[in-house]
């Protein structure tokens, strides 16, 4: 049995040991730790090294991406340097080219013309009964009106050389041209040159048939000789700017489109805002595989398709001869005056939104005293360059305001007492035609809502339907706005024309002085009203007066009796329904789609 001395050094020993075997666990518990720091910290640099390289890759890359950017810039500079060298050699070339084969055209058109109007002479007076000596006498008058024109083709043909000529002698200096040598003198004279081209075509040649169509492709030229831009035929009877498309979208639709429609965006040419329709337009140019309904819409969001459609043309409804002319246009400057005259329909101080051509305000008819108030308030909506006729626009004036009773005439004004509130949308396409797009149509009722004294839109002009301009027409009605339409003069069985066929629109059809129908006319069921509308006397923006055919010359006619309507104080439906209540029934009684509810007649 160990004794008590023994045992306590066994104590101590074992108090040593568990000791020693704590502090060598706390030893490998710190050294284990040490290690896990060391291998984080170690994890921690790698992250942070390969970060910082990851930066400095996309730092680099950002920095090629600017190089190559500023390279191609610089090398579109330089195309655009190149391309501006060749541009007035192409510009004098086009201008050559176009003068050429728009005389040689028209000279053409209007000899044919002429021989057509004579078989149609002779066959007519044959028809009524004319005897064999009336045709000799008429044969004689063709030979000598085809002898005339025969001169007049000649010296319209030296005309033509002598022009000829001298653009042959600017394009012979076209080397100057591309190096930037070309003194300022020589420049002008080309301008001169395009500029007496283009009134040749316009005064000395006679243009086609008012009835003949248009080219298919159809570039207009503004004053300076310059290509402005360019209508083509998309179907027939529809014309559009050539592969031009056009939105109307709110604020937010427009952010939403720059996100979600990237590729449409590269192709956006213009921008303008429509503030009385909280609204903005956007105008696209796209590349000719674009230009299709199918492959466009693929690029626009599926809720924004029905917010964008073509660039149409819309087509001023007259028979009219150019400004500058008193060609024959089939009307009788002095036939026998109306068998029951035009009178005021109403003196109220009313206020009538024209959407059409310029108006000639300085014409005699739109005379007034000088204590009282304008005749006009007018807005340009077309580039300064285009070439813009004031004879649509002033013949419709002339019907509502215009007074040629003391110049011998029969022509009385609609509404004594109205402002006219014109805008100017309508640019001339040949001496016959005029077109408006569908962008300055847009404009120019945005403009009309924004005059809260108008409460009546004319428009004389046709075209093919148009999601925007439908939307457009259709905000007008909910601000009580009346749109007044011309039918349109393609004939009784042409298809449907608009704005005329929109849902509201008042359309107005023309009937002769007898009450017959004008018989190009558009008819339907959608016609609501006739007034007269062949051989109307008006004013002629020439500063002439003289008489005009067409539906335009209606639609202002049922324009004045809506505004007089309106002023005494009715709604515009029942103003509607008032006018159907005393429009003279023609043709089968009720409603009809040759003279809707019948004549209005003052």
């Amino acid at each position: 049995m160990a004794t008590k001395a023994q045992l306590v050094p066994d104590a101590v020993q074992d108090v040593v040991d568990r000791q020693t075997e704590q502090a060598q666990q706390q030893a490998a518990d710190r050294a284990l730790e040490q290690a896990r720091e060391r291998v984080q910290q170690q994890a921690e640099d790698r992250v942070q090294t390969q970060t910082t390289e990851q930066v400095l890759e996309r730092t680099a890359e950002r920095a090629q991406e600017q190089a190559t950017d500023r390279a191609q810039q610089q090398a579109a500079e330089r195309t655009q340097q190149q391309t501006a060298e060749r541009t007035q050699e192409q510009a004098i070339d086009r201008v050559q080219s176009q003068t050429i084969d728009r005389v040689q055209g028209q000279a053409q058109a209007a000899q044919d013309q002429l021989q057509e109007q004579v078989q149609d002479q002779v066959l007519d007076r044959v028809q009524g009964g004319q005897t064999s000596r009336v045709q000799e006498q008429l044969l004689e008058r063709t030979e000598q009106q085809l002898e005339r024109t025969s001169q007049q083709l000649e010296r319209a043909g030296q005309q033509l050389e002598r022009t000829q000529q001298e653009l042959e002698s600017v394009t012979g200096r076209a080397s100057d041209v591309a190096t930037g040598r070309l003194l300022p003198a020589v420049t002008q004279s080309g301008a001169e040159i395009a500029q007496q081209a283009t009134q040749l075509v316009r005064e000395r040649i006679p243009g086609p048939s008012p009835m003949a169509s248009l080219p298919d492709r159809l570039p207009i030229i503004g004053a300076d000789g310059s290509e402005m831009f360019v209508e083509v035929a998309i179907a027939p009877d529809i014309r559009a700017l050539e592969r031009e498309w056009v939105m109307m979208l709110s604020e937010a639709q427009r952010d939403q489109l720059i996100d979600e429609a990237p590729e449409l965006m590269r192709y956006l040419t213009q921008t303008s805002d429509l503030d009385a329709l909280d609204s903005v337009v956007l105008r696209f140019r796209v590349p000719p595989d674009l230009d299709t309904n199918d492959q466009l819409l693929a690029l626009v969001p599926e809720t924004m398709r029905e917010l964008i459609d073509r660039n149409h043309v819309y087509s001023a409804q007259s028979v009219q001869p150019p400004d500058n002319t008193h060609a024959d246009d089939g009307v009788d400057d002095n036939a026998d005056r109306l068998s029951t005259p035009m009178r005021a329909v109403c003196e109220d101080p009313v206020s009538v939104g024209v959407i059409d051509s310029m108006i000639n305000t300085d014409h005699a008819a739109f005379s007034r005293p000088s204590d009282a108030a304008s005749v006009f308030v007018s807005r340009q909506f077309l580039q300064d360059k285009v070439d813009m006729s004031s004879g649509h626009g002033t013949a419709v004036a002339g019907v509502l305001v215009g007074d040629g009773r003391a110049h011998g005439g029969d022509l009385a004004p609609l509404l004594p007492g109205a402002t006219i509130y014109n805008a100017s949308v309508v640019y001339s396409q040949d001496v016959y035609h005029q077109g408006a797009t569908v962008v300055h149509l847009l404009e120019a009722i945005n403009w009309m809502l924004g005059q809260e004294q108008v409460r009546v839109i004319n428009m004389s002009l046709a075209g093919p339907a148009n999601r925007l301009l439908e939307q457009v027409i259709m905000a007008a009605q909910a601000q009580n706005r009346i749109v007044v339409a011309a039918a349109g003069n393609a004939g009784p069985h042409a298809a449907l024309l608009y704005p005329a066929a929109y849902s509201g629109v008042v359309t107005g059809t023309a009937v002769a002085d007898d009450r017959s129908a004008y018989r190009w006319a558009a008819q339907g069921d959608h016609v609501d009203f006739a007034a007269l509308g062949v051989s109307v006397p008006t004013a002629r923006g020439d500063g002439s007066f003289g008489r005009e055919s067409g539906t335009s010359m209606a639609a202002p006619v049922v324009s004045a009796f809506f505004a007089c309507e309106l002023a005494s104080g009715s709604s515009p439906e029942q103003a509607r329904r008032r006018l159907m209540a005393t429009a003279m029934d023609l043709g089968t009684t009720g409603h009809d789609p040759v003279f809707g509810h019948g004549l209005l007649h003052p």
